[in-house]
């Protein structure tokens, strides 16, 4: 670890923000920025109209997960609602399937949580996404969670 990180994991081990989502009693070693992504849908096999697709993240074993921003696009039509489950603790991110561009963002700006997301190791998170439009296929959509993974000592 160079001096600069030393530095910037001292003054993130005193802030508020990390003390409300670093484990009680656990010594922070280090934070990485990470984005985990998932795409559902291709050109090969596009998610008709009307129809729906899932995809699914495995979070890495070795530490928590901060979600902190979401982005996504999609091709072919936005006309599309999205639902996230957290299938560690089977809590959904909304009460009901909420419109892509509402959840993610729009035109590249990313949404920011207004609470940050813990993701435990070893969590997935399911995607489900409805093609809303009558009449277009959507070629893919593509989605990104931001954040930074927290490392802790053993």
């Amino acid at each position: 670890m160079n001096e600069f990180e030393r530095r910037a994991l001292d003054i993130a081990e005193r802030s508020n923000f990390l003390a409300s989502v670093a484990r009680e009693g656990q010594k922070i070693i280090r934070i990485d920025p990470f984005a985990y992504n998932v795409s559902i849908g291709s050109a090969a096999v596009p998610i008709a109209a009307a129809a729906s697709g899932q995809g699914r993240i495995q979070f890495q074993s070795n530490s928590d997960f901060v979600i902190m921003y979401m982005s996504a696009d999609a091709i072919g039509t936005t006309q599309c609602t999205v639902q996230v489950t957290d299938n560690g603790s089977g809590k959904t991110f909304f009460n009901q399937p909420t419109l892509m561009t509402l959840a993610f963002g729009t035109g590249g700006f990313l949404f920011l949580l207004p609470t940050p997301k813990i993701v435990e190791p070893s969590t997935n998170l399911t995607v489900d996404l409805t093609n809303v439009s009558a009449a277009t296929n959507m070629t893919g959509a593509y989605f990104s969670f931001m954040g930074g993974r927290i490392y802790y000592a053993n």
